[in-house]
């Protein structure tokens, strides 16, 4: 499933931003019709709430369309069941979770499995996963990309433990990473640098970037198999986060055969918690590379 909101068109459903006295004083005929069509929507006249408005209204027109994605996945396995065994047309189109339709129908033949030394198992699994993404416009050369995950899984299976495994994006902080809170993802790129100065009769273009990526990840086992799995029993904990880069910079020279140049600079960390126990790893890397292209 797929949404998409902008918050400036929801704002908009009940004020309408002031405009200039230039648009407002032009001839009769555009100036009725365009009052025309004010006059069938909704727009706040009270001075104070049109102040508030108007100033949220400025901040989310910073903000693209929100756009957010979920998804649900869903299967069940069955092995060694009864050959004779009816399966539901409900169950083959993925519309429920047993291949009978009900509960007097006995899914394994134990006379058969024991003669031929066979097990009956099955298993479940459930997965939901959450995106939210949107971008800002801080202005015209600076665009902030924004996302944030969620995902969780279940699985049970009849000849082990369940297990439940639980991640979302995460800034950590701390020795162990068990400091810091939510976020989301973001992106920077700054374009148009090579305006400043005299650079642009050096080149063509220059853009700055910068990236960050963090997660906290869970797994938890039923360790007494009671069908129900809580927080002590969770089994290991991770915490990892990525700039990527920290700052990257490109750049493209003047001329009939332009040079490209472009370095990064990454940083990258993994924290793994298993009972009392911590393990770190850190990660530094540059890269760089230049191009060249001849024409004419």
């Amino acid at each position: 499933t797929k949404i998409g909101v902008s918050l400036k068109e929801l704002i908009e459903l009940v004020y309408t931003p002031d405009k200039g006295k230039s648009s407002s004083s032009r001839g009769r005929g555009r100036g009725k019709s365009t009052s025309s069509k004010k006059s069938n929507k909704i727009n706040i006249k009270n001075p104070i709430m049109r102040f508030m408005f108007g100033k949220v209204h400025f901040l989310v027109s910073k903000l693209n369309k929100i756009s957010a994605t979920y998804t649900y996945e869903t299967s069940h396995d069955y092995n060694n069941i009864s050959s004779d065994l009816f399966t539901s047309y409900l169950y083959r189109l993925g519309l429920q979770e047993t291949p009978v339709d009900t509960r007097s129908e006995y899914l394994f033949d134990n006379e058969i499995l024991t003669t031929n030394n066979l097990v009956g198992s099955s298993s479940s699994s459930y997965k939901n996963d959450l995106n939210v993404s949107t971008s800002v416009s801080l202005t015209r050369s600076i665009v902030t990309s924004l996302d944030f995950k969620y995902s969780n899984s279940l699985s049970i299976p009849s000849t082990a433990s369940r297990t439940k495994n639980e991640s979302f994006s995460f800034y950590p902080l701390g020795m162990r990473g068990d400091e810091g809170f939510p976020i989301t993802n973001w992106s920077v790129n700054w374009s148009g640098i090579e305006k400043w100065w005299f650079m642009d009769k050096l080149f063509k273009s220059i853009s700055l970037s910068h990236g960050f990526n963090g997660e906290r990840s869970m797994s938890s086992q039923d360790e007494n198999n009671d069908g129900l799995i809580t927080d002590d029993e969770l089994q290991n904990e991770q915490y990892s986060y990525n700039y990527s880069p920290i700052i990257g910079i490109t750049t493209k020279s003047v001329g009939r055969s332009p040079i490209t140049f472009k370095v990064n600079y990454n940083l990258n960390r993994t924290i793994k918690k298993i009972d009392e126990s911590t393990e770190r790893n850190h990660g530094n890397q540059i890269s760089a590379s230049v191009s060249y292209r001849k024409s004419g």
